[in-house]
């Protein structure tokens, strides 16, 4: 089940970048997981020696999505990254962004509410600021 739906995944992705183009749709935001941010500069998370093994088909799948998403240089994108951890709670407001690198608060986890993760989200839709740009957010 597992090669199924990453099969699924690149399939979806690639049929929403097609679809776009022949709408003309110019405009196209990815939400994928943590498992592609740098834990230390050129080394992805799903490469760190504490990753597990058996999460590695997914994490080459979010590759793969980074990846089209990335050369699909007629389209403006932005591509979001989750930090490891989103949970259930509060819209605060108080959170960072960053861009290719996982974000971690003081003692290393990397968390945010789903209400917090939006924030960013819905304002690069309503003010488009990172095109062609990965970003992620976390406390």
């Amino acid at each position: 089940p597992e090669r199924e739906n990453t099969q699924e995944l690149k399939a979806m992705t690639q049929m929403v970048i097609d679809a776009a183009r022949k709408v003309g749709i110019k405009r196209v935001i990815v939400i994928g997981d943590s498992t592609t941010l740098e834990i230390r500069p050129g080394v992805m998370r799903m490469h760190d020696t504490y990753f597990h093994e058996w999460d590695l088909p997914g994490a080459y799948t979010h590759l793969d999505v980074l990846e089209r998403v990335r050369k699909a240089t007629d389209l403006d994108w932005t591509f979001f990254s989750l930090p490891i951890t989103v949970q259930w709670g509060e819209r605060t407001g108080k959170f960072r962004v960053g861009g290719d690198a996982l974000l971690t608060d003081s003692v290393g986890r990397s968390q945010i509410s789903a209400a917090d993760f939006a924030i960013p989200v819905m304002d690069e839709v309503e003010h488009p600021k990172a095109i062609h740009k990965r970003l992620t957010a976390a406390y």
